[in-house]
């Protein structure tokens, strides 16, 4: 079984668009107001070792060490309110990073060991940074700094936007009743408004938009793969809304998927509201 948001918004190398590209290119549209776009260029760095339960000092690239089926963790506090980036890399598989406080709880799990998460520090408070695997084990880096845009890999004309999304599907199983699922979720993607497309916050799969007309971005999905025992379909509508005084970026989806195996079918509607800010 698939969920329908992550297969329509989540992940978009299972996406193909529908129909010709038809846009609207004003250039005036794509220029936010002064202050949107955050820190450009990356503060001077030092560099250090780190083990289970050392302190983090703010602008330093960290190297540890994670073993198999366990996590190290570490902490840090502030002097004054900071917005932070704290960047994992490693050519270990699948090594995931989460950051926890009083009332914070974030976590960033793709699929490979290059891990984002940024947010405002607040002075004063004792933050725990935890780096852990299930899959496999190795050396890692672990970038600590004050949040830009260099340290979050993005392109002169990429925004980075952290949107949470509520979705609601209606399914049904073999021709059963229908029942409702309602969920929520949040992740960081890249939009480049001049460039005209989305794309996860790695900046990989592309998915450039079908239409734009004035602050107005379309996407259209019209997709079918197959896998062992049948197929997956998936025919949907995205569509954003830019406030470019404000960086706030507000849309819906809704459409329907519906997988199908040789004993197990599943049609699927969706409707799904998203929330959105840009972050640098």
């Amino acid at each position: 079984m698939k969920n329908g948001i992550v297969v329509t918004l989540l992940s978009l190398s299972l996406m193909a668009c529908g129909g010709e590209s038809n846009k609207d290119n004003n250039p005036g549209f794509w220029e936010f107001s002064s202050g949107i776009k955050g820190i450009e260029e990356q503060p001077s760095l030092t560099s250090a070792d780190v083990s289970e339960g050392d302190s983090l000092t703010l602008n330093t690239v960290y190297s540890g060490n994670v073993e198999q089926n366990s996590d190290v963790s570490f902490n840090f506090t502030l002097d004054q309110d900071t917005q932070v980036a704290l960047v994992l890399s490693s050519e270990a598989k699948n090594l995931d990073l989460s950051v926890s406080g009083n009332d914070l709880s974030l976590d960033s799990s793709l699929l490979d060991s290059n891990e984002l998460i940024i947010f405002d520090a607040l002075a004063g408070e004792n933050y725990s940074v935890t780096v852990d695997t299930f899959l496999s084990s190795g050396p890692f880096q672990l970038k600590f700094v004050e949040a830009n845009r260099a340290s979050a890999g993005l392109s002169a004309d990429e925004y980075l936007v952290y949107f949470t999304y509520t979705i609601i599907e209606t399914c049904s199983e073999n021709g059963g009743a229908e029942e409702e699922l309602v969920s929520n979720s949040t992740v960081f993607n890249v939009i480049s408004w001049k460039s005209e497309y989305y794309a996860n916050r790695d900046g990989t799969d592309k998915q450039v938009f079908d239409s734009v007309e004035g602050n107005t971005f379309n996407l259209y999905f019209n997709n079918t793969t197959t896998h062992n025992d049948g197929y997956y379909t998936n025919i949907s509508t995205a569509i954003f809304h830019t406030d470019f005084n404000t960086g706030e970026v507000t849309g819906s989806a809704n459409g329907t998927f519906k997988d199908v195996d040789e004993t197990y079918t599943r049609d699927c509607r969706f409707n799904t509201v998203m929330t959105g800010q840009v972050i640098l």
